[in-house]
């Protein structure tokens, strides 16, 4: 699953938060508790977590995490 939308939720400059909620095949995803992206794909069953970033190639860019949390559900 490949993540292409674009968002006004982005504070460029500033410290983000991005969250993703994950329940059976239904993907939620927020930027700065602002939801951007729902998507589902039924060729996932189980798996692991990945996570990669992207730059223009024209501009520089400087990505850095911190507090990361992997969770799952209370219930």
């Amino acid at each position: 699953m490949m993540l292409t939308a674009r968002t006004e939720a982005i504070n460029p400059g500033e410290v983000n938060t991005i969250e993703v909620i994950a329940e059976g095949n239904k993907f939620d995803f927020f930027i700065n508790n602002q939801l951007v992206y729902e998507a589902e794909d039924d060729t996932l069953v189980k798996g692991g977590f990945g996570l990669s970033v992207e730059a223009i190639a024209s501009h520089e860019a400087v990505f850095e995490f911190d507090n990361f949390t992997l969770s799952e559900p209370p219930y």
